[in-house]
C-alpha cells in the first residue's frame, strides 16, 4: 500500500483533480499496489483545522508500506511534512513525475 503524496493547499480543485488522475493512473500501471490518496480521502474534512488533517494524514502514512511523492511536492509544506516523516520511519520513498509518466529518481 503505498500513500501518495500530492500537494493541496493553494489550488485546491486542480491539485485534487491531478492527484487523482495519478492516483487513477498509478492504480491502473501498478495494480499489485494499493495507491491510498489522502485527497480524496479526507475530502469530507473540508473546513476542519490544517494541523488535525495532517495528524490524520500522517497516521494513515504510517500504516502504508510506501510512499509516492508526485506533483511539485517542494512546494508544499504538507509533502515536506510527509517526506520528513517517511524518512524518519524508514517508509520508502518514490517520485512520480506525471509528466513523463514514470518513476524517478528524487526530482
Amino acid at each position: 500500500m503505498h500513500y501518495l503524496s500530492h500537494p493541496f493547499s493553494g489550488d485546491e480543485e486542480n491539485n485534487r483533480a491531478a492527484a487523482e488522475a495519478i492516483q487513477r493512473e498509478l492504480q491502473e500501471r501498478y495494480p499489485r499496489v494499493l495507491y491510498v490518496n489522502p485527497l480524496a480521502k479526507f475530502k469530507a474534512l473540508t473546513g476542519m483545522t490544517y494541523g488535525k488533517i495532517m495528524d490524520y494524514c500522517l497516521e494513515l502514512l504510517m500504516r502504508c508500506d510506501g510512499v509516492t511523492m508526485a506533483g511539485n511536492y517542494r512546494a508544499s509544506t504538507g509533502c515536506i511534512i510527509e517526506l520528513t516523516c517517511a524518512r524518519h520511519n524508514g517508509i520508502p520513498v518514490f517520485f512520480y513525475d506525471a509528466e513523463k509518466h514514470e518513476y524517478v529518481e528524487e526530482m
